[in-house]
């Protein structure tokens, strides 16, 4: 079989599989052009009509208990959108999954330059894909995380700016110098990707750390390439941890806690024994339902690398016991970020991580999983690269075996595609009961009535409360300032729930 042809083959497949990964994203972003307010979002925005954009961020931050006001790159851009009004946040989902998107193949094509390896365009597009599918659609509160703006700016934003983070510094070896404003752009970046909540700056913290390791562990072997980025790591680890610091020293932890009957912080043995515990428990959690897309991650990771090392010819040096070495190191290190992301919950309420917290700790093993396939997929060129390399028949058969698996892996996004869109209608048909009920609490404030009645409608984000019969429910009242109204009742029938 011709070099040519093969290359076509393998191309063709690529782009099928990364369709197929794309698909259930693309799916994300027109449902999420369906959202409005919800729960906390009213919240959020009353205390923004009561005190204006540039005093919110400090009047919250020391005042303000009915949400978590200490996390002021939260507090900012809910005020940025606050500015803009509701139809933002039918916005905000799929910009945060486009840009993730853009920040991951940045990332992941910096990290391939640096280390040597010869990925092309498409096969990093893909891996960005696929890592973003897996860590998203198998978070436990997706929903939340991508369509709520509370959670998405809480948990699924910081993660998209901190993946900007690490491109920029992976990128450092390819500028000449780094520069003052260079420093400070990158210093105010970290700053921002760590202010949104706890337990996305330790993630920070954690992948920052093992990158500083790398680069020491790189310095100490002579590799130039690596000395660069030690400057960039340091600043980003500044804004970060000064970050944390500022979330910290929030007057608003302790109104919570009183105001939420939260336990004291544990001490430092039970945090550890604690956290270490949760850790167990989402492991434990993964493996029994997660094992399939996990499984997948890594398969994705083992079949663009060997296709990779196909593609380029290049039969790496790498024996058996390189190869457990790095699995192992790859456990502990997925280990260890675990532990981070568990930590804040242990110290700030005692418990668990909610759900939609845990989208970090499903990225976290996403690139471990990924990781460890591609590892495999070097271990194995290494032992039978000389044999498949050595005639175009075998090249073209393993070629397509690899390119087979990969079409199978297809299969988990495009059923969750489908999922989605069978979804779509409803988050429409939500999206219009939404504007109309705005519209007349709007005009009804715009005559100065003071009390109106209007249609309950669905929850349409899991476990996210809705306005509804009492006017004196918590998200009625936030409801209630926002507007400038003194009572809203969700009281009149029209929802039809058939249709749920």
């Amino acid at each position: 079989m011709k070099s040519s042809f093969f290359h076509k083959t393998i191309r063709i497949i690529l782009i099928l599989a990364g369709l197929a990964f794309l698909t259930p994203l693309i799916a994300l972003v027109i449902n999420g052009s369906f959202m409005r307010l919800s729960g906390d979002d009213y919240c959020y925005r009353a205390v923004f009509r009561q005190v204006g954009f540039w005093a919110d961020p400090i009047y919250s931050y020391f005042n303000v208990a009915m949400y978590s006001a200490s996390r002021f790159s939260l507090t900012l851009l809910y005020d940025i959108s606050s500015l803009l009004g509701p139809w933002v946040n039918g916005v905000q989902p799929g910009l945060a999954v486009v840009l993730w998107g853009i920040g991951l193949y940045g990332a992941l094509r910096a990290l391939s330059n640096l280390w040597g390896v010869p990925a092309g365009g498409l096969e990093v597009a893909l891996a960005a894909a696929a890592v973003e599918f897996f860590s998203l659609y198998y978070s436990p509160a997706l929903e939340q995380v991508v369509y709520w703006q509370s959670a998405m700016l809480t948990y699924l934003a910081p993660l998209v700016v901190f993946t900007f983070v690490l491109g920029i510094i992976l990128r450092s070896p390819q500028r000449q110098r780094f520069s003052w404003y260079g420093g400070v752009g990158l210093f105010l970046l970290s700053f921002l990707a760590g202010g949104f909540s706890e337990t996305a700056d330790a993630l920070e913290v954690g992948l920052l750390g093992l990158t500083l390791l790398t680069i020491l562990w790189g310095m100490r072997r002579g590799k130039s390439q690596f000395k660069s980025m030690f400057l960039p790591v340091c600043v980003s680890m500044a804004g970060v941890l000064l970050a944390l610091l500022v979330l910290f020293l929030s007057p608003n932890n302790h109104l919570r806690q009183v105001s939420l009957n939260l336990p004291p912080p544990p001490d430092l043995p039970t945090l550890i024994v604690d956290s270490f515990y949760n850790v167990r428990v989402f492991v434990s959690i993964a493996v029994r339902k997660q094992t399939l897309p996990n499984l997948s991650a890594a398969v994705a990771g083992f079949v663009l690398t060997g296709l990779v090392l196909l593609r380029t010819q290049r039969i790496p040096r790498f024996n058996f016991r390189k190869w457990i070495m790095g699995l192992g190191l790859d456990a502990i290190v997925c280990f260890g970020l675990l532990f981070a992301i568990m930590t804040p919950s242990v110290y700030g309420q005692s418990s668990y991580p909610i759900a939609r917290a845990l989208i970090n700790a499903q990225f976290a093993v996403v690139l471990g999983a990924v990781f460890a396939g591609g590892l495999t997929a070097v271990w194995w060129m290494s032992w039978f690269g000389d044999r498949i390399l050595a005639s175009d028949h075998r090249k073209a058969a393993v070629g397509a075996t690899l390119a087979a698996c990969l079409l199978l892996t297809g299969f988990l996004p495009v059923q969750k595609a489908l999922e989605q869109f069978s979804q779509t209608p409803r988050y429409q048909r939500w999206s219009v009961y939404w504007d109309q009920r705005d519209a007349l609490i709007r005009d009804a404030a715009a005559h100065n009535q003071r009390e109106i009645d209007v249609v309950e409608i669905d929850k349409i984000i899991p476990d996210i409360g809705e306005l509804n019969a009492n006017p004196d429910a918590f998200y009625n009242n936030c409801a209630e300032m926002y507007y400038g109204m003194e009572q809203i009742r969700a009281t009149l029938p029209g929802w039809d729930p058939s249709t749920k």
